[in-house]
């Protein structure tokens, strides 16, 4: 028995995506054909990027953040043109599913934010310029890997091996 994850993602393969992936380019001339290929090689895209999400919750918000992301109004674009079904026509049904499986949306955790270490070369005063050196090499000695790897790609004098 799937998942409620998979539940969603199976749902919009059946209504949304399916029927891009099976529509057939002979069926298409010119620059409808090219839109087609590329409506289908973004679906497939999504299809990964969907089967990714750790949880229901962020296939359920990312279905809705897609339904207005700038990306997807070029993609609807194309896929009104062809007579394609859209995430749109789709999204009252999916809202409806991730309600009966009592999947709420939840935002992807995102990683913690790390302070880049200091680069020397950016500051204007030479005094601010060396007491970032001086950090920065301090930090290399005690094993910062971002350090050491700032120092080794700096530019000109300020490169170290550490």
């Amino acid at each position: 028995m799937p998942g409620k994850k998979q539940k969603l993602i199976d749902f919009l393969k059946r209504r949304a995506w399916n029927p891009i992936l099976r529509a057939k380019p002979d069926s298409y001339t010119g620059a409808d054909r090219e839109r087609l290929e590329r409506a289908q090689e973004k679906t497939r895209a999504q299809i990964e990027r969907y089967e990714a999400y750790g949880s229901a919750g962020e296939v359920r918000q990312e279905f809705r953040d897609d339904l207005s992301s700038q990306a997807a109004r070029s993609l609807n674009a194309d896929l009104k043109r062809l007579r394609l079904p859209r995430q749109a026509d789709v999204a009252d049904e999916f809202f409806e599913l991730a309600d009966r499986l009592g999947v709420e949306p939840e935002r992807p955790k995102r990683a913690k934010h790390r302070p880049h270490p200091p680069h020397p070369w950016h500051k204007k005063d030479p005094a601010d310029a060396e007491r970032a050196e001086r950090k920065l090499i301090r930090m290399a000695r005690q094993g910062d890997e971002e350090a050491k790897r700032t120092l080794r790609s700096a530019p000109g004098k300020w490169r170290r091996d550490v």
